[in-house]
């Protein structure tokens, strides 16, 4: 536009914003159509150098782009001194191995990289830009350095979000002639690859470690969407997705409002692309809405939270994700050959079949605090435990049909395998302990059945803890703890705590070596987080106070069981109300040697550490006394607990 319109060379923001012809530096401001339209802002941008298609084919924009993809390390060419001063027409000094942010002296601004746009940039207030641009928004590192966190994200986090199209991706950096990519979209790709970036890559950047960089990619893609930087709904809906990888100490919800973004930009966006864009198509839409409600059921089974989508409402049954939606990156990835990419797809389909499956489950299980604990009629009793019952049959029917093979002949296949088993068996584990809890708390209810349900739910969640925890311990062999997504932290948090109840409970020396080896390979898990994420440190704060009440558990309740005792509760209850003590009704004729005869011996005793950490992960702090249910809190051996140091909001 800026070539056609030769009378006049500058336009006043908002007619640029408009992309109509301006009069402004002919006639003087206001221009003709401000005045038109009642507008008293009318302010005459300096000269546009912008990297927009409509611009940017002078000998200087072209010289500042090939020295962007050319440069590596952050130094301009030798040619380009004595530098000329550049500005763009939001009055930012624009310079090709300049430093914006001064913590980042490698970073450029995004004015000189011809495949970035931002939609919203040319109506903010010019103290939102100078904001933006103080804070290191609108700069990113060098081609080179984008080039490597861009392999990291198609590498490490795009097999199960694939909310980005690659082959599109490296076309549009190849030849930003027709589209380009948001800015907000790219601070949150380097935000969510991070974590797998080389630290060599990250000091070029100016980040001492894993922790800095993503933190400081995180505050700039999160100013971008706050100020509104960026308009259009699947650009924001894309960004906000990517974003909900994020959570802290500060602000545990925070993956929880990201996902809530995004689903609201989705639904601007609706079911498919509006007839008059050709910028978004249909598959695009697809993949947007599956990288939601994955996200979506991740966040609910390994943090205990509702769902914020059903598979239900938004009839995802009926738009399945299928290779034809992949088709043109499956042949042109530069990150993995075809074969790879094809069985990538087909674990991707497995995770979507069983986030579907899924729904009835998290909308079942999970509270606002954590797994669900209501007081039920006979009738709604009933009703529940068909329901419970229902799920488990479809979900065993995936777990036999299911094309997931445990492992395969390529490391990256078999990775995300484990991944889609994590998620399987921890929900297996969140409903056999719903179940159980359902159970002990409607005991006049179940007759005569007590004994025969408690036995198979200790099987069903022994069967899913097996499952887990070896998926997880896969996690800490041959380096791929380095390589974890921070969702692997919140699912390890059950198996690390029954293991050190089963360390505590082993009936020989032996058998604990062999058991304490199993908790060293989890706590390795929690180690390579805190190295990677800084809210590991939060959680593993948490995770130890937990930790503590298992240990005054195991001493209090489990180690005074024994193996011939089935549902302690009703026991216990008949021992306080006849005047007894716990410890005189117990004939320790052979007490307890793991978690699983401990949950069969004392399963309230069970509930109060698992509800406990259930809390805990749902709200991002340590649950005090009245959070937690009266069905665990109401026991005579609870009484000598210390209680929790729970965080107050």
């Amino acid at each position: 536009m800026w070539q056609r319109t030769r009378r006049a060379p500058r336009a006043c923001y908002w007619c640029r914003h408009r992309k109509v012809r301006c009069d402004a530096s002919i006639h003087g401001c206001p221009c003709t159509r401000c005045r038109q339209d009642g507008r008293r802002d009318c302010t005459l941008g300096s000269k546009p150098i912008r990297h927009s298609t409509k611009s940017g084919n002078t000998a200087r924009d072209r010289h500042q782009r090939d020295a962007f993809f050319d440069t590596t390390d952050g130094q301009s060419t030798q040619h380009e001194e004595p530098r000329e001063v550049l500005y763009n027409e939001f009055g930012i000094e624009v310079g090709v191995g300049t430093s914006i942010d001064l913590t980042t002296p490698s970073n450029v601004s995004f004015f000189v990289c011809p495949f970035l746009a931002l939609s919203g940039l040319a109506i903010l207030p010019q103290e939102d830009v100078t904001y933006l641009d103080s804070k290191g928004c609108l700069s990113v590192p060098h081609w080179s350095t984008i080039v490597e966190f861009a392999r990291q994200y198609f590498l490490q986090v795009h097999p199960c979000l694939p909310v980005l199209d690659e082959a599109e991706f490296w076309r549009i950096a190849a030849d930003s002639s027709t589209r380009t990519i948001s800015l907000l979209v790219l601070q949150a790709l380097l935000f969510s690859s991070s974590p797998y970036v080389s630290s060599e890559t990250l000091h070029k950047c100016g980040f001492s470690d894993r922790r800095e960089a993503r933190t400081t990619f995180y505050n700039r893609a999160k100013l971008l969407f706050d100020l509104q930087a960026e308009t259009e709904p699947f650009t924001k809906a894309q960004g906000a997705v990517l974003l909900a990888h994020h959570t802290s100490a500060h602000d545990p919800q925070a993956s929880n409002i990201w996902l809530m973004r995004a689903i609201q930009n989705a639904m601007i966006v609706g079911c498919g692309p509006a007839p008059h864009d050709t910028e978004t198509n249909l598959s695009m839409v697809k993949r947007l809405w599956w990288s939601i409600m994955l996200r979506d059921r991740v966040l609910s089974i390994g943090l205990r939270r509702r769902p914020q989508v059903t598979s239900v409402e938004f009839n995802m049954g009926a738009n399945w994700l299928q290779e034809e939606d992949f088709a043109d990156e499956i042949d042109n990835s530069r990150v993995y050959d075809r074969d790879v990419k094809i069985m990538l797809f087909k674990v991707l389909q497995e995770q979507c079949k069983l986030a579907v499956l899924l729904t009835d489950l998290v909308s079942l299980v999970f509270s606002s605090q954590g797994i669900s604990s209501p007081s039920l009629s006979l009738v709604e009793f009933q009703a529940v435990v068909a329901a419970i019952r229902r799920i488990k049959r479809y979900l065993t029917k995936w777990e036999a049909v299911s094309i997931v093979l445990p492992s395969t002949n390529h490391e990256t296949v078999t990775f995300y395998t484990h991944l889609t088993w994590m998620y399987y068996y921890a929900a297996r584990v969140d409903l056999a302990q719903y179940e159980a809890l359902i159970i002990e708390k409607h005991l006049s209810y179940t007759g005569t059945n007590y004994r025969s349900q408690l036995l198979e739910i200790g099987g069903d969640l022994r069967k899913a803890m097996t499952g887990l925890t070896n998926a997880i311990e896969f996690f800490s062999s041959k380096g791929r703890a380095e390589r974890i997504p921070l969702s692997v932290l919140a699912y390890t948090a059950v198996p690390l705590v029954l293991t050190a109840i089963d360390v505590k409970l082993s009936p020989t020396q032996a058998e604990m070596a062999v058991r304490k080896r199993r908790l060293e390979r989890l706590g390795e898990i929690v180690r390579h987080s805190r190295m990677l994420y800084d809210v590991a440190d939060f959680v593993a704060a948490g995770t130890n106070h937990i930790l503590q009440l298992a240990y005054i558990t195991t001493q209090e309740a489990f180690l005074r069981c024994n193996t011939n005792t089935i549902g302690s509760a009703r026991r216990e209850a008949r021992s306080v109300s006849a005047g007894m003590s716990v410890d005189a009704s117990i004939v320790n004729t052979k007490r307890v040697t793991n978690w699983h005869d401990a949950f069969l011996s004392s399963p309230r005793a069970y509930l109060r550490i698992s509800v406990s950490l259930d809390y805990s992960l749902a709200t991002g702090r340590l649950p005090y006394d009245n959070a937690l249910p009266p069905l665990v809190r109401q026991m005579p051996w609870a009484k000598k607990q210390q209680r929790l140091p729970y965080y107050s909001r």
